[in-house]
């Protein structure tokens, strides 16, 4: 609703409702159809689980129904041109545009919804953590279990160059370096509450402690990430 606002949903449902009385329709519902197959592949992958679900990432289906509502809406204006008065159909037409020129006065739903999600819970600490770590890096490569959003946040804020880091999922256990990370990485990055997608890596390495104690030592932690460097 935020992103397309009242007016153009409204004029694309009845404009939908216009072309279910139609007679002869068949080659449009063909091309609607065809619109439509872009956000409801988004929308499963989202649900199955192969698409990722958080944050910003959710408006990619809203994105992708664009040309479907522009087509419904249209659609609306067409078959309304004979049926109401030009002065009340020029007015739909003003608030349609003038609801999208309005839109980012007020804010892009989008960007709003990318702007907290940078903010949101871990995500303040994720920067503070990569910038620590871009402070006192020289050379070796990076052991980072934080799952793939932190891990994305803390390697922008770095500064590193990305090759140096040996991200881990739950997807990426097979790596030799996940079960001996002292014998391949030189510096260890671990969340505390990692992404749905590391939890069962992280939970792994948070169970084994110890054994990443012998190894490395902690040259920094807060309330969500550790950063350790070997001994």
């Amino acid at each position: 609703m935020a992103m397309y606002g009242p007016v153009l949903l409204g004029t694309a449902v009845l404009g939908y409702i216009f072309h279910r009385r139609l007679k002869g329709n068949g080659d449009r519902t063909i091309l609607y159809v065809f619109l439509a197959l872009p956000p409801a592949f988004t929308i499963a992958s989202l649900l199955i689980g192969v698409g990722e679900m958080s944050f910003w990432f959710n408006a990619r289906f809203l994105m992708l129904l664009s040309p479907l509502i522009i087509m419904l809406s249209s659609l609306f204006i067409a078959k309304s041109y004979g049926r109401i008065k030009k002065i009340a159909l020029a007015c739909i037409v003003g608030i349609i545009f003038l609801n999208q020129i309005m839109t980012p006065i007020f804010g892009v739903v989008t960007f709003v919804d990318a702007q907290g999600g940078f903010v949101y819970k871990q995500h303040p600490f994720a920067v503070q953590t990569g910038e620590v770590l871009g402070s006192m890096y020289h050379s070796g490569t990076i052991f980072i279990l934080t799952g793939s959003s932190q891990e994305h946040i803390i390697m922008q804020s770095s500064g590193i160059p990305l090759r140096q880091f040996d991200d881990i999922i739950g997807s990426s256990t097979w790596k030799i370096s996940f079960k001996e990370p002292w014998l391949h990485d030189k510096w260890v990055v671990i969340g505390k509450e990692p992404n749905d997608d590391a939890q069962s890596a992280a939970r792994y390495w948070i169970n084994n402690q110890e054994l990443l104690n012998e190894h490395y030592r902690i040259t920094y932690e807060n309330e969500y990430y550790k950063i350790l460097v070997l001994k």
